[in-house]
C-alpha cells in the first residue's frame, strides 16, 4: 500500500503530461491540417478571381411553329456569379438543330446592356419534327457547351407529304450516380438514378438491384420524371446490376452499376434540422484529416477540417451560409486530392414579381386591347427590363414555355435537360425537396476542373471576348510551307458604297482577328493580303459558331390530339398573312450604325454625273481630279496624291478602293475599268489609320451598284459568303382606330397578336403595352420575362378571350 502511495503520483504526472503532450500533438495536427486546407482555399479564390462566366436566356414568342413563320426571340447575356445582366459580350450566337443535331439556322443577334433582340425566318424546307435552340456568346466556347443556353421547339411542316412524321420505337438509357460519386464496399450507400427514353423524357418504371448469384438486394421506382434514389451495402468485389422493367412489363432494360471500390470515400447529405445539414464522410481502409469545400457562384461559403475515426468524420452546415441556389460540396483526402463531391440546393426567394393586367376580359374581333404591366421586388416598385409575347392558345400552341427565374436559377447550373423545371419552383413540400436532391444528384458538374484550379493552371482562352462587335477569326499560312506566318497584315472588305474594311497583323501562330464593328446583314465578304508586299500567303476563316452537338435531345415528334381542321387553319393563316402582309413581314429598322468611313471626311468629292463623261478612268482623273496625279509608260501606270506638307507638296502612293474593296495596285486596275461604272470618287489627302497601318493617302471609287461590277479581284485573294449582325425586323401589328379600318376586307388571320422585346418599367414600376386583336377568336396568353439591373429575373402570365363580334 505505500508502494503504490509512493508510486502514483508520479504515474499520475506522466499520464497528466502524455495527455497534455496528445492534445498538442492533436492540436498541432489540427493547425497544419488547416493551414494546408487554406492553400486550397487560397488556391480556388484565386482562380475564381480570373474567371469571368456568362450565361444566355432565350425568350421566344411561342415555342410551337409553322414552317413560313418567324420566330421572334430576345437575348438575355447575364454574369453567371451575380446574375446581373453581363457587360461583356456584345454579340449572340443562335442556332436551331434538328433531331440529327444537324445546325439547320445561325444567326448573330447584336447586344447592348446585357440584351438584344431579333428574329429568323423559318424556311418552308424545314421538316415536321422537333428542334433544339442553342444560344451562347464567344467567350462562352472557352468553358465548353454545358453553359449554353438549350430549348427544344416544335415545326411542323403544312405543305410536306405525309404530314405529322410517325413515332418511333423508343429506346431507354439507365444511368446510376453513387452519393459522392463512388459506390464504397461494406458501407450503406445512396444511390440516385435516372431512366429516360430516346425523347430524352423520364420513363415511369419499377426496378431492382440484383448481385452475380441474381438474389434481389434492393428495389426501385422513380419519385418524379424517371429519377429517384435507392439506398443498399454492397459487398467488396461483388459485380451488380439493374434490371428495369418500362411500360408495365412489355419491356426490359439492363444495365450495370458502378464498379464497387474497396478502399475510397462516399458522403451523405442529409437534413439534421431546422437550419442545418449533416455531410457524413465514409471512408474504407483510410484514416487522418478530410476536408469540406463547399462553393456558390465563384464564392468559398464553407472550408473545414475534419477527422476520420472509426472509418467516419462528419460536419453540421448552417444552411445560413449558404447562398440560394446550387452549392457544391467537395470532400478533400489528407493529400488535398477531391475525392467526393455532389451538389445541394437552397431554395431562392422569388424576388422580381411581374404582373399584366388587361382592361377587359373579353374582347371582340379588331378590338384595342390595353395591358398594365407592374413590376416589385421585395414588395417596392422595379424598374425591369423586359419582353412580351400574346398569342393564341389551342392544343398547338400551349402556354407552358420556359421561365426566365426558373432557368436562371436551376437548368442553367446543371449538366443535361430538367424536364419541367417549373415543377421544382411551383409549390414547396417534402416530395419537391427530395425531387430537387435527386435532381442534383444526378444532374451535377462544375464550370472547371479541380486539378487546373490546384496546379494555378489557367483556363485555356482561344476566344476573347467580343467588347465591341462581332470578331471574325481566320490563320494565315505560308502557301509553300503551309506553317502559320506571323506579322503579315491582312484585310476584310465588304463589296458595297459604303467603305467597311477591317484589318489585322496575324501573331506568332498566324491568327487574325477582324474586329468588324458595326458590320451588319449578309453579304460577301474578301479577304486579302496587300499584294504589293505580301503575296506568297493563303488566308482561311475560322467558322463563327461552335463546332460542339446541342447537348438536348431534339426527341421523338409527336403532336398529341391534333386534328386536321386545326392544322388545316395554322396553314391557311399563315400562308394568309404571308400573302396580304409580306412587305410588312420583310420591313427592317433602319441602321443605327456609323457610315463614316476609316478615313474620315474626305477633302474632296466627284459626284461624277455632274460632269461630263469621259471614256477611260485615265481621262477622268486628269481632267476633274488635281489632286490626282497619274505617270503612264507605256500600259503601265502610276496614281500618286499630291500631299501638301508645310515643307511643300509631296507626292505620294495612295490606297485605292473600289466599292468598299482595298485593290493593291499602282492604278493598272483601276485605269481599266469602266468609268460609265463609277458613280462617285473620293479623294482625302490626309494621313489614314486602320489598325496598325498608316495610309498617306486615300482614292475611294464607287460604282452605281456598289458590287464590283464588271472587276475581276485577283485570284489570290479568298472570297466568302459572310453574314454579319443581323439586322433588325419590325413587328407588324396592324391598327383598327377607325370605322373604316375595322371594316376592311383585308384578312387579319395573326396568331401572335403582339410581340415587344423592349418593354421597361419605369421608377413606379409601371409600363403598358397596346395593339389590337385579329379576326382570330379564342383564348389568348401574355406571356412576360423580364430581369431587373441588379439581377432578378421575373415572369408573369395572363389570359383573355376574343369573341366573334366586331366592336369597338
Amino acid at each position: 500500500m505505500s508502494y503504490m502511495n509512493i508510486r502514483l503520483p508520479g504515474i499520475m504526472n506522466s499520464l497528466r503530461a502524455m495527455a497534455i503532450f496528445v492534445i498538442l500533438l492533436i492540436s498541432l495536427n489540427s493547425a497544419l491540417a488547416q493551414q494546408n486546407f487554406t492553400q486550397v482555399k487560397a488556391a480556388f479564390e484565386r482562380y475564381q478571381s480570373g474567371a469571368y462566366y456568362e450565361k444566355v436566356f432565350i425568350h421566344t414568342d411561342r415555342e410551337f411553329y409553322l414552317a413560313g413563320e418567324l420566330m421572334w426571340f430576345k437575348s438575355y447575356n447575364t454574369d453567371a456569379a451575380t446574375n446581373r445582366p453581363s457587360v461583356l459580350s456584345k454579340v449572340t450566337y443562335l442556332e436551331l438543330f434538328d433531331a440529327n443535331k444537324k445546325s439547320v439556322l445561325q444567326t448573330k443577334i447584336p447586344i447592348n446592356g446585357g440584351s438584344g433582340n431579333g428574329s429568323v425566318f423559318l424556311p418552308l424546307s424545314l421538316q415536321s419534327g422537333n428542334y433544339v435552340l442553342r444560344a451562347y456568346t464567344s467567350w462562352m466556347m472557352n468553358f465548353g457547351p454545358d453553359l449554353f443556353f438549350e430549348k427544344k421547339i416544335t415545326i411542323l411542316n403544312s405543305l410536306s407529304p405525309g404530314g405529322v412524321e410517325p413515332v418511333s420505337a423508343l429506346s431507354y438509357d439507365v444511368q446510376f450516380f453513387p452519393e459522392g460519386g463512388n459506390l464504397l464496399a461494406n458501407v450503406e450507400n445512396k444511390v440516385a438514378f435516372r431512366v429516360t427514353n430516346s425523347g430524352g423524357f423520364g420513363e415511369s418504371f419499377r426496378g431492382a438491384v440484383i448481385d452475380e448469384r441474381n438474389d434481389t438486394v434492393a428495389r426501385f421506382q422513380p419519385l418524379k420524371f424517371g429519377i429517384g434514389n435507392f439506398s443498399f451495402m454492397p459487398a467488396a468485389n461483388k459485380k451488380y446490376r439493374a434490371i428495369v422493367y418500362v411500360k408495365g412489363n412489355s419491356q426490359t432494360v439492363s444495365a450495370e452499376l458502378p464498379t464497387v471500390r474497396t478502399s475510397g470515400y462516399n458522403l451523405k447529405v442529409i437534413t439534421a434540422g431546422p437550419g442545418q445539414v449533416n455531410v457524413k464522410v465514409n471512408s474504407v481502409q483510410n484514416s487522418g484529416p478530410v476536408y469540406l469545400f463547399i462553393h456558390n457562384r465563384q464564392q468559398t461559403k464553407v472550408a473545414e477540417v475534419g477527422v476520420i475515426e472509426n472509418g467516419t468524420a462528419s460536419f453540421n452546415v448552417d444552411i445560413a451560409k449558404l447562398d440560394e441556389g446550387i452549392s457544391h460540396f467537395t470532400i478533400f483526402n489528407s493529400d488535398l486530392r477531391p475525392v467526393a463531391e455532389r451538389l445541394y440546393f437552397k431554395r431562392p426567394k422569388r424576388q422580381l414579381a411581374i404582373q399584366a393586367t388587361t382592361d377587359k376580359r373579353d374582347y371582340s374581333q379588331r378590338n384595342k386591347v390595353n395591358i398594365g404591366v407592374e413590376a416589385q421586388l421585395n414588395n417596392r416598385p422595379a424598374e425591369a427590363d423586359m419582353s412580351v409575347a400574346i398569342y393564341k392558345l389551342d392544343s398547338l400552341s400551349s402556354a407552358s414555355g420556359t421561365d426566365f427565374f426558373n432557368y436562371q436559377w436551376l437548368s442553367s447550373e446543371l449538366k443535361g435537360n430538367v424536364e419541367q423545371a417549373d415543377y421544382y419552383f411551383r409549390e414547396s413540400g417534402s416530395e419537391i425537396d427530395q425531387a430537387l436532391d435527386n435532381l442534383m444528384l444526378t444532374h451535377g458538374w462544375r464550370r472547371f476542373q479541380w486539378t487546373d484550379v490546384l496546379k494555378g493552371q489557367e483556363p485555356v482562352i482561344n476566344h476573347i471576348p467580343e467588347f465591341d462587335g462581332h470578331i471574325i477569326t481566320g490563320t494565315i499560312k505560308d502557301r509553300n510551307t503551309g506553317r502559320p506566318a506571323s506579322g503579315i497584315m491582312t484585310f476584310l472588305s465588304i463589296p458595297s458604297k459604303r467603305t467597311q474594311i477591317y484589318s489585322s497583323r496575324s501573331d506568332e501562330n498566324g491568327k487574325i482577328r477582324f474586329f468588324t464593328k458595326g458590320l451588319q446583314g449578309p453579304g460577301e465578304a474578301v479577304v486579302q493580303t496587300n499584294l504589293m508586299q505580301d503575296s506568297s500567303y493563303v488566308i482561311e476563316i475560322s467558322n463563327p459558331f461552335s463546332e460542339a452537338l446541342p447537348q438536348t435531345l431534339a426527341g421523338v415528334f409527336k403532336v398529341p390530339g391534333v386534328s386536321y381542321s386545326l392544322l388545316q387553319d395554322h396553314h391557311v393563316n399563315t400562308q394568309v398573312q404571308n400573302v396580304y402582309f409580306a412587305n410588312k413581314l420583310r420591313s427592317f429598322k433602319a441602321s443605327s450604325v456609323d457610315s463614316t468611313s476609316f478615313y474620315g471626311q474626305p477633302e474632296f468629292i466627284y459626284n461624277l454625273d455632274d460632269f461630263v463623261r469621259f471614256k477611260t478612268t485615265e481621262e477622268v482623273l486628269r481632267e476633274y481630279v488635281p489632286a490626282v496625279v497619274i505617270f503612264r509608260q507605256r500600259n503601265n501606270f502610276n496614281v500618286v496624291v499630291d500631299k501638301k506638307t508645310a515643307s511643300g507638296p509631296v507626292g505620294s502612293v495612295p490606297l485605292i478602293i473600289l466599292d468598299g474593296v482595298p485593290i493593291f495596285d499602282r492604278g493598272n486596275k483601276i485605269m481599266a475599268y469602266d468609268p460609265a461604272k463609277i458613280q462617285r470618287l473620293e479623294v482625302s489627302t490626309k494621313n489614314s489609320f486602320l489598325g496598325d497601318t498608316t495610309f498617306n493617302s486615300i482614292v475611294n471609287f464607287t460604282s452605281f451598284k456598289g458590287n464590283l461590277e464588271g472587276f475581276e479581284l485577283d485570284p489570290r485573294d479568298l472570297v466568302i459568303d459572310y453574314e454579319g449582325l443581323q439586322l433588325q425586323r419590325e413587328f407588324f401589328s396592324p391598327l383598327y382606330e377607325t370605322e373604316v379600318e375595322r371594316s376592311s376586307r383585308l384578312p387579319d388571320m395573326r396568331q401572335l397578336l403582339y410581340w415587344s422585346p423592349n418593354v421597361r418599367t419605369d421608377k413606379n414600376g409601371k409600363s403598358s403595352v397596346s395593339f389590337y386583336t385579329s379576326d382570330q377568336s379564342g383564348k389568348y396568353v401574355v406571356v412576360i420575362q423580364g430581369i431587373t439591373a441588379d439581377g432578378k429575373p421575373g415572369s408573369a402570365a395572363a389570359t383573355f378571350e376574343v369573341n366573334n363580334s366586331q366592336g369597338n
